[in-house]
């Protein structure tokens, strides 16, 4: 079970807990990536079964994860208050989002993770869009790998990242006609 998410979802109602399910056969994948704001250092970590576990153990190359990448981990382990603050932070930034796209008629889907999933009309839509972004210094995720050719990702950010994002927005949709 991939819970890439988990520190976000975990408030959720209906989450299912991986690891309330005790199967024999699941391993639960978290990582230091998304609340924790470490994604540079890759560094995550599995948990199940000692008999899956241990087979996986056998294909880990030998230096990795960094050193730097493993007291990093242990750090943002500790550190309870900042992983509150990082949750709080992505909550009020898609609400943030949810309002601007309100605002603009852009269609979304809501979400509990730290992005934010626009859907354009078709794919060369959000291509045009992606790219556009991009010139303005903002980095979108298309999500055509996904299934959702006229899909977009955005990860939220600190006010003015935010900010940056919204004026960035406003510029270049205007620029590519997407208002509805």
């Amino acid at each position: 079970m991939d819970e890439a998410y988990f520190e976000f979802a975990r408030e959720v109602e209906d989450y299912p807990h991986a690891l309330d399910a005790a199967h024999p056969n699941v391993l639960v994948l978290r990582t230091f990536s998304k609340a924790y704001g470490l994604a540079g250092f890759r560094v995550g970590y599995a948990m199940g079964p000692d008999r899956i576990v241990s087979q996986m153990m056998k294909t880990k190359l030998t230096f990795e994860p960094t050193a730097p990448a493993q007291a990093a981990a242990r750090a943002a382990l500790g550190d309870e208050e900042f992983l509150a603050r990082s949750v709080e932070m992505a909550r009020e930034s898609r609400e943030r989002l949810y309002a601007f796209f309100e605002e603009e008629g852009v269609r979304y889907l809501p979400s509990i993770s730290n992005s934010v999933q626009i859907l354009l009309d078709d794919a060369r839509q959000a291509e045009a869009l992606t790219q556009a972004m991009l010139e303005e210094g903002v980095i979108l995720r298309r999500t055509g790998a996904f299934g959702l050719p006229e899909g977009i990702r955005i990860t939220v950010g600190t006010p003015e990242e935010m900010d940056h994002l919204e004026k960035s927005f406003r510029k270049v949709s205007q620029s590519l006609e997407i208002r509805p």
